[in-house]
């Protein structure tokens, strides 16, 4: 296998690439990436001949503080690591979304794919040795650690740190889907469609762009309420940024009473899968405002996802309980660290003096 190294992956674009991450680590959020100059960018690109097999991101921070909280490695996992500064550190697989993954031809054979793997693990890590930094992947699903895990030697630590939440789509996402459910979450699901009858609330799909006036706000008031804070106006950047990604769908779940908002997903389909994005809700305390939440959270985009051929919602991370009840499954994802290697010691610092 022929292994190269590529500052970006503008050139593989063409390339029929994918994780179990879907739009996360899509070819064209990459590059979008690329642009943030605080890191320094490689793809660890490996070729069976002349056809590609996987490419691998590699991370290197140019600055010392980690642009996001979440990135800091060492507090992220509870460590007392003095490798505090990002600089100290080889980030694989990604940089931001909670994900990473090796990206991987659809077409090639999963010996193939595993091999490549491996070739791309070993030249990540001698390019954390060439710059004095230690490997580290972050958000890693069970799917992506059987790829990513390659470029670590066996003496890693690993850290669950949250889980994802995954609902499969089944005939009409209605009836079918209540009939996938075990008694105690249809008994569940059924109570909320009782309390979302009787608040007659009603639920509208819509372009992105027609939300972006409120939408913003009301899922900043959700992440203060998650101990994240974070300004409306960034918000609209995030939203504005996924809305220049040529390889997904754009679409809003809105859940009104009268004429009030209750709450808000944002969501898109990326090949055959619809992943939500974001929820903005009302003020807690407001009337109907938790079935008004599983209802774009979850019943929703089941039946949109259902209606134009998707295989799977991709619920996100935390808050597992009220997706757990509901269906969805839940898979571990985790942090992977290199652990510091022992300093050298010469052979004069050893030796004995009387």
């Amino acid at each position: 296998m022929i292994v190269e190294e590529l500052p970006s992956i503008a050139a593989l674009e063409a390339a029929r690439l994918a994780t179990s991450c879907g739009a996360y680590c899509g070819v064209a959020r990459l590059r979008s990436l690329e642009v943030d100059t605080r890191w320094r960018t490689h793809y660890i690109a490996v070729r069976l001949e002349r056809a590609l097999v996987g490419v691998l991101p590699t991370y290197a921070l140019l600055v010392d503080a980690w642009p996001d909280p979440a990135y800091n490695l060492p507090a992220a996992v509870g460590s007392s690591d003095s490798a505090a500064s990002g600089r100290e550190w080889l980030l694989v697989g990604g940089r931001t979304d909670h994900a990473a993954g090796f990206l991987r031809a659809e077409d090639a054979p999963a010996e193939f794919v595993a091999r490549a793997a491996r070739e791309a693990g070993r030249a990540a890590e001698a390019l954390a040795r060439t710059d004095g930094r230690r490997l580290a992947a972050a958000y890693v699903n069970p799917v992506e650690r059987e790829y990513l895990a390659a470029a670590f030697a066996a003496d890693a630590s690993e850290r669950v740190v949250t889980r994802e939440a995954l609902l499969p789509v089944v005939g009409d996402g209605v009836g079918d889907y209540l009939a996938s459910l075990r008694s105690s979450q249809r008994s569940v699901v059924r109570r909320d469609w009782r309390e979302r009858e009787r608040l007659r609330l009603a639920t509208r799909l819509l372009p992105w762009l027609e939300v972006m006036q409120y939408a913003p706000a009301l899922v900043a008031d959700v992440a203060v309420g998650h101990g994240a804070p974070e300004h409306p106006l960034l918000v609209r950047m995030r939203l504005e940024s996924w809305l220049a990604n040529p390889e997904i769908t754009t679409f809003a779940f809105e859940v009104t009473a009268g004429s009030d908002v209750l709450a808000v997903s944002l969501a898109w389909r990326w090949r055959d899968l619809l992943q939500l994005y974001e929820v903005g809700l009302a003020p807690i305390g407001t009337p109907g405002r938790h079935v008004a939440y599983v209802e774009a959270l979850i019943y929703a985009p089941l039946r949109h996802a259902a209606a134009i051929g998707c295989s799977e919602l991709r619920l996100g991370m935390d808050s597992s309980h009220p997706k757990r009840v509901r269906g969805a499954s839940l898979r571990d994802v985790a942090i992977l660290l290199e652990e510091p290697r022992p300093a050298r010691v010469s052979r004069a610092a050893t030796r004995c003096t009387t």
